[in-house]
């Protein structure tokens, strides 16, 4: 057995497994129900005060950009559950008299995961678009379409290396479905796309700023909306855009500091880079 090998049949297990390919694909059929049938109007309805023309489009691609956010935490979690599967059956002690060395075995489970999300992200993306689009909305351009990508695989590598880190230390599948259900449950807040951010309790903004996902649902917002924002603020002052932007989450403000791009960008990666050396050290640990 080897690293490919590994990887290609944890990525099999998950397609083969239709119900958790279906659970996985949940987050943005919630999101969707929930826009339509209650918060859409919530949304919109202030946006059309100040920008009758664009309210819609604002308020969907807004959404749509959450949405890319918690699919890079809830299908990594998902797709973990194979590790602890494997590990209840102790299949992983298997693996571990195989050539492969704990390095290996953890890049495997790190890489297939990362992969199966970014596909499903990809799906996502896809359903997204066609729903801004179908209502009125714009095609993003092949610039932003990069930068969404980026992001994904940015914000996917964080949650893959932060989750796997995490659920090492859950043995039995009952405990990892309990788990599964609070992070779904709380993500959608967490991550601050089911209200604007400025509209919540300070103790609650606190908790997005500092929760790392948030940061790829900001980069997520930034990259989508900004075409759309440009062209609603064409007209007014940028200390107006400056004030939407800290309301609806697109930019993290620290006290007086604001978040910038890079910064975020920074966060997901070395987040992501300091989870997969613990799991690395934590695998060794173990054999």
């Amino acid at each position: 057995m080897n690293v490919r090998y590994l990887i290609k049949r944890n990525i099999l297990l998950f397609i083969n497994d239709k119900s958790a390919v279906f659970f996985s694909m949940m987050a943005i059929f919630v999101v969707l129900f929930l826009y339509i049938a209650f918060l859409g109007d919530f949304m919109m309805q202030p946006l059309k005060v100040d920008f009758p023309k664009y309210a819609r489009e604002i308020s969907d691609t807004w959404i749509m950009a959450g949405t890319l956010g918690i699919i890079s935490l809830t299908t990594s979690l998902s797709v973990l559950g194979i590790t602890i599967d494997d590990r209840q059956k102790r299949l992983i002690e298997d693996f571990k008299v195989s050539p492969m060395t704990d390095l290996q075995i953890t890049i495997a489970y790190i890489v297939s995961t990362f992969t199966i999300t970014f596909f499903i992200s990809c799906v996502t993306l896809v359903i997204a678009q066609a729903y801004i689009f179908v209502y009125g909305g714009r095609i993003m351009t092949i610039k932003t379409l990069l930068r969404v990508l980026t992001i994904i695989c940015a914000s996917t590598f964080s949650c893959t290396s932060m989750l796997y880190v995490i659920m090492g230390f859950f043995k039995s599948t009952s405990a990892f479905s309990n788990v599964t259900t609070i992070i779904g449950t709380l993500s959608g807040f967490l991550m601050g796309i089911y209200v604007p951010i400025g509209s919540l309790p300070n103790f609650l903004q606190t908790m997005i700023r500092f929760f790392p996902p948030s940061h790829g649902a900001a980069l997520f917002r930034e990259a989508m909306m900004e075409d759309v924002l440009n062209q609603s603020f064409l007209y007014l002052p940028k200390a107006a855009l400056s004030t939407f932007e800290k309301q609806f989450g697109i930019h993290f403000y620290y006290g007086t500091y604001e978040c910038t791009t890079l910064v975020s960008y920074i966060l997901l990666l070395s987040i992501g880079f300091v989870f997969f050396m613990i799991a690395c050290k934590m695998t060794t640990k173990k054999r």
